[in-house]
């Protein structure tokens, strides 16, 4: 009997050491007391909760956003869904509400400051609770090439359970502060990045202006040699036809004087043949009568 009792004490002495080993092993991983860690779990269950997809927009649009007011890309801001921030041609009740956003990592608060159509991005993103983050937020998060990640967010802000704890303040305003440092560090360095790029995109522009302005002078240049060389590939075809035509009309002119020079030889060979005729015959003549004399005279003897 005494054996028995006292091997059932042993094992309850052995079974409370290793859950209290446990439970600290938990709190010591989870960095927190367990009671601590009770808390916000219990917080966290009160609140209603909603999951959908985060993705990001510029809103420095130049226009307000649904609630009216302008954005700036370096203020925590997100645009509500369609389904829960109902007609988008009226200020819903959810304009300026606080809600505390999670990605299961980290977590934040941000304002209800815009709507976000349903038919916006793809895979329907902007379905129910889906937010659409300015920049500034999306990046305390993720890098934008992300481009889409899940969410859990509840409305309230970050004194449900976010970076402020009654049971340990001073060490939360730490955290807070060195949190404020850093995303200040962020915005100033997404400023600078953004700043660079600008400088970027007007060094590009100007190249490309310039680029342009010489390529549209070498083509200037080029269009007006071609003209050049066509007017005088012109100007001498114009000019070797006159001198072929000039040297055709003067071969024909000679020809021409070729041919009256001929004609007009043969019409003095003519001339001269047809009086070397008639001197012949009257020469004849002349001798026939001589002749005729010399007889009748010899017959007058």
């Amino acid at each position: 009997m005494k054996s028995t009792i006292f091997t059932t004490l042993a094992a309850s002495l052995v079974l409370a050491l290793t859950l209290g080993a446990a439970s600290s092993e938990a709190s010591l991983e989870a960095g927190a007391p367990a009671r601590r860690h009770h808390v916000k779990a219990a917080r966290a269950l009160e609140k209603r909760s909603f999951k959908g997809k985060a993705t990001f927009y510029h809103v420095a649009t130049g226009n307000a956003g649904a609630c009216g007011q302008m954005l700036s890309p370096d203020e925590h801001v997100v645009a509500l869904n369609q389904p829960q921030f109902g007609d988008l041609n009226q200020q819903s009740s959810w304009c300026g509400k606080t809600i505390t956003i999670s990605n299961g990592i980290k977590q934040t608060t941000a304002r209800v400051m815009d709507a976000c159509p349903t038919s916006y991005g793809p895979d329907g993103q902007c379905s129910h609770g889906g937010l659409d983050m300015s920049t500034s937020l999306f990046q305390f998060f993720n890098p934008l090439g992300v481009g889409v990640f899940p969410i859990t967010w509840w409305e309230g802000g970050s004194d449900d359970g976010d970076q402020k704890n009654s049971d340990d303040s001073g060490d939360d305003d730490a955290a807070a502060a060195a949190a404020a440092k850093k995303k200040k560090q962020q915005q100033q360095q997404q400023q600078e990045k953004e700043e660079e790029a600008k400088k970027e995109k007007a060094s590009s522009a100007s190249s490309a202006s310039r680029a342009s302005s010489i390529s549209a002078h070498k083509a200037s240049v080029s269009a007006a040699k071609a003209s050049s060389i066509s007017s005088e590939k012109h100007a001498s075809k114009v000019s070797s036809a006159k001198a072929a035509k000039a040297s055709k009309a003067a071969e024909k002119k000679k020809e021409e004087k070729e041919k009256e020079a001929k004609a007009k030889a043969a019409k003095i060979k003519a001339v001269n043949q047809e009086a070397q005729a008639h001197n012949i015959e009257a020469f004849a003549n002349i001798m026939d009568r001589l002749d005729k004399m010399v007889n009748a005279a010899l017959v007058g003897q």
